[in-house]
């Protein structure tokens, strides 16, 4: 009997092979479009989570621009001013080439008080310590660096031309999913480009030989405070200006206190100051519209997908229930026959999850940043889908499976 099971769903499969590409391709898009919005959710939550870690709310400015470190200090001495912090603004390379691995260190320094010079912000490691300040040439290291070093290694990294070396310790690591505050171009005005994950740092940073071949190199995101050679010399991975400041004001002064303030500082202008406010409201608009539009998009697609399921199932039957009757007259129970004509539309769901997959990876940054995936969406997404075909072929299932088969074969098609 089982050789007949068989037999009958290839021969669903060959029969209803149009039904079952289309409805593929319905699952493919389906599975876009929930990649897409689950990275959208990802992503904001990070956000979200990120301000709270960074106590980023509205006593918050960001100054997004050009500005001096002696300007800097104008302003932590302004009245409304309590503390002002720098993203980092620039990342340099230390290579290191061993026998075995070559490395490239992306030497940042996250955010860090501007008054301190070993204070940072919380860097939560994979251990569950929490790190606070770090000493000179004291790193952190992202996760995958625990393949070659463990905490408390030093590192002694050659530089320059004069037999200069510095000598790195490590204090912890990072898990690669890690939300840090960093400057990036993708800073649109909003809360949008303020963060970014640990692994987003290593991107770009490629070596490449005299012949212009690709150096094969482990990327390393190495978090720092204060990074000194062995001339005692500060090894430089900052600019001359810092690109971005997050400015907290004191509890008891507003925003219009520190514009009145301003004035005349910076070059006489500070239109390039944006509130919280100012940044929770342009996010949230922008993300909002898109996020509704993928919604609309996914119930679009998944009603088509429903009418198409019920729809072919019971299409199906109605043309091919003389042949499960007669199988259920050789002896196959009337409950097996209708599941296994279920069976085959089964096949659609994966070979649309797989394609669906695969081309959440093709898509542009600006639709699908990579960066804010969360694999276990991936996973919820194949649950819905089978959930969706189990919930669609209920109609079909408790139509027939009460009906008596004789019956049925005596009805006319």
């Amino acid at each position: 009997m089982k050789k007949n099971h068989i037999w009958l769903v290839n021969d669903i499969v060959w029969n209803e092979k149009i039904q079952i590409i289309l409805l593929s391709v319905f699952f493919s898009i389906l599975v876009i479009l929930m990649s897409v919005l689950g990275q959208k959710y990802e992503k904001e939550l990070a956000i979200i989570n990120g301000c709270k870690a960074y106590n980023i709310d509205e006593d918050c400015i960001i100054y997004n621009g050009d500005v001096g470190y002696s300007q800097i200090d104008q302003l932590k001495e302004l009245d409304s001013v309590s503390e002002i912090c720098e993203f980092s603004c620039d990342s340099a390379g230390l290579y290191l080439e061993n026998e075995d691995t070559s490395f490239v260190f992306n030497m940042i320094s996250g955010l860090k008080n501007h008054d301190s010079s070993s204070e940072i912000y919380p860097i939560h490691t994979v251990t569950g310590k929490t790190i606070t300040s770090l000493d000179i040439n004291e790193i952190i290291l992202d996760a995958k660096a625990q393949k070659f070093y463990s905490e408390g290694d030093s590192i002694v990294i050659p530089v320059g031309p004069l037999n200069t070396e510095i000598c790195l310790v490590v204090r912890g690591f990072v898990s690669e999913d890690e939300n840090i505050c960093f400057y990036s171009t993708d800073f649109d005005n909003s809360l949008n480009g303020l963060f970014c994950k640990v692994s987003d740092i290593n991107d770009g940073y490629d070596l490449y030989d005299e012949n212009g071949n690709k150096i094969n190199t482990v990327k390393i995101c190495a978090i720092a405070s204060r990074v000194i050679d062995s001339n005692n010399q500060e090894f430089q991975y900052k600019n001359e200006y810092s690109n971005r400041l997050l400015i907290r004001l004191n509890k008891n002064s507003t925003i219009e206190d520190f514009y009145k303030e301003t004035e005349g500082l910076i070059n006489g202008r500070m239109d390039n100051t944006y509130t919280f406010e100012q940044l929770f409201d342009s996010y949230y608009e922008t993300n909002s519209n898109e996020i509704g539009t993928i919604i609309t998009y996914v119930v679009a697609v998944m009603l088509i997908v429903i009418v198409s399921l019920i729809g072919v199932n019971i299409s199906w039957f109605t043309k091919k229930r003389s042949e499960l009757i007669t199988y259920y007259i050789l002896g196959l129970t009337w409950g097996k026959c209708i599941l296994i004509s279920l069976i085959p539309y089964c096949i659609s769901i994966l070979i649309g999850y797989v394609i669906g997959i695969f081309s959440v990876f093709k898509l542009p940054v600006w639709l699908y940043d990579k960066t804010w995936r969360n694999n276990n969406f991936l996973v919820c997404e194949l649950l819905i889908l089978f959930i969706l075909y189990f919930l669609c072929s209920l109609p079909y299932y408790f139509a027939f499976i009460n009906k008596k088969p004789i019956d049925l074969y005596k009805t006319k098609e």
